[in-house]
């Protein structure tokens, strides 16, 4: 079956990071092992909004097409696939992702033109649907819809049915990303963040689940709350891979926990030194500060760790306990400063403004302490009450939930304040949490240290002005 993978393009035309969607490339290598003819469109990196995409579907002549939904992309998944329906009936069309898990009646409420979805890991599920759809016409497929795994599907009555959900526990049984369909020298420079240590660079995920239970993050109820790994000897596998056929230089590990594992980080890290790799890589996503120690960082900087991120979110006890972070300040600070003693490696520091339980003082310690870490970055986020976590569920149970469309709900975007604190008063501390982080001497002096082309100054020079001179968006 002629199948296309799309990564949308938000209608609020923001693009945070321009990475290689993975996910996407998982299935599509599942696909082309079964023989079908797949490619990948990204639309991020293209920017193909909806108009363009009708014309590029209208070229061509696709059997099936499946999108890639973050919540801040229902309404484009929504244009794309009605025009998808104009162009064709026949058409198949599939979404899977964040918002399809967490939200997957609500999905196919909303997505009229969506044919199916589904609710959790799908490198299996779309095969099985496939064989399904291209052996029985659709009058008489609903009986067998069943059995496919983690499918969301409407039944002859037109009402959605969730089958249970499946987990994959191998995940060395799962083929490579189709990396052909997506060239990471396609990509831009530095994707994740302004600086990078190489040029080349490729994402991979070498686990997957998260057992935390924190209350803004729905990652747990995404991937499952079990941690299932990659073996060491299938993650280098990869990477060798990338270098032989792309000449990549450096790996961003963009997984949720990579470090919960130790002896997968230590098996990671030995085999990058034992097979001569010479590489660089980092955790932009960001890592557990307890899962550390002086012994393991040192390891991880021998084998080529340069650059993580660390989730501290909040800078008072209240709010730590509040969200079910499971950190101290005193864990935080011991952890940081051990980072600063054994290693080289640059930390940025995650933090969060804007929960429905803080207060004005709550977030000014929240920058007091951001400044009083030894971190060479950091990143202020605004809370966004995502669908599927706890705190989005407390706000629609007490009746607070934010009022605006999921189109805008992305995490540099002020959508939702808490009580007593004014859109206006938030986008003011936001603005001063990065002025008084970034505008000492000390981090502006290592910050332009770093700077090796002209791209990663013209980055730079982007976010500045956004930050002293947009108000509404960092």
């Amino acid at each position: 079956m002629k199948t296309l993978l799309v990564n949308p393009w938000s209608l609020q035309k923001f693009n945070v990071i321009i990475i290689p969607n993975v996910s996407l490339g998982y299935l599509a290598a599942a696909l082309q092992n079964k023989g079908h003819e797949v490619e990948i469109l990204d639309c991020v990196k293209s920017k193909i909004d909806a108009a363009t995409f009708e014309k590029y579907i209208a070229q061509n002549q696709f059997q099936l097409i499946g999108f890639s939904l973050f919540t801040p992309y229902m309404g484009a998944v929504k244009q794309y696939s009605q025009a998808v329906k104009r162009i064709n009936k026949d058409i198949i069309t599939i979404v899977g992702g964040p918002h399809a898990v967490l939200e997957p009646i609500e999905t196919l409420e909303i997505l009229q033109d969506i044919d199916f979805s589904f609710l959790g890991e799908a490198e299996n599920g779309l095969c099985q649907l496939i064989d399904i759809l291209q052996c029985d016409h659709k009058s008489g497929y609903f009986d067998k819809l069943s059995v496919v795994d983690n499918l969301v599907w409407r039944n002859k009555e037109n009402s959605i049915v969730c089958n249970p959900r499946v987990i994959i526990e191998d995940l060395d049984s799962l083929a490579y990303p189709a990396w052909n369909l997506m060239n990471p020298n396609s990509y831009p420079l530095a994707p994740i963040g302004i600086f990078s240590r190489k040029k080349k660079i490729a994402p991979i995920i070498a686990t997957r689940g998260c057992p935390y239970p924190c209350s803004f993050c729905a990652a747990g109820k995404m991937s499952g709350k079990k941690i299932r790994i990659r073996s060491a000897e299938n993650i280098i596998g990869e990477i060798q891979f990338l270098i032989d056929n792309y000449q990549v230089e450096e790996i961003n590990i963009i997984d949720d926990n990579f470090t919960k594992n130790r002896k997968l980080v230590e098996d990671f890290c030995n085999s990058l030194i034992d097979n001569n790799l010479n590489i660089s890589w980092s955790c932009p996503n960001g890592i557990r500060l307890d899962t550390l120690d002086a012994e393991l960082l040192m390891l991880m900087e021998e084998s080529g760790c340069y650059s993580f991120g660390i989730g501290i979110e909040f800078g008072t006890k209240k709010m730590l306990d509040h969200v079910q972070k499971c950190l101290t300040l005193e864990t935080i600070k011991e952890k940081v400063s051990l980072i600063k003693r054994t290693t080289k490696i640059r930390i940025t520091g995650f933090f969060i403004l804007g929960h429905p339980n803080e207060t004005i003082e709550d977030i000014e310690s929240t920058i007091n302490f951001a400044c009083e870490l030894e971190l060479d970055r950091a990143n202020f986020f605004n809370f966004s009450p995502f669908p599927g976590t706890d705190d989005y569920e407390d706000l629609i149970k007490s009746g607070k939930a934010y009022d605006s469309c999921y189109d805008s709900l992305f995490i540099n975007n002020v959508i939702y304040t808490p009580e007593n604190i004014s859109r206006e008063t938030l986008v003011r501390l936001q603005k001063k949490a990065f002025r008084r982080f970034f505008m000492r001497p000390k981090i502006l002096w290592n910050i332009l240290r770093e700077i090796r082309s002209f791209s990663q100054f013209k980055v730079l020079c982007i976010k500045v002005l956004r930050l002293f001179f947009v108000p509404e968006l960092l």
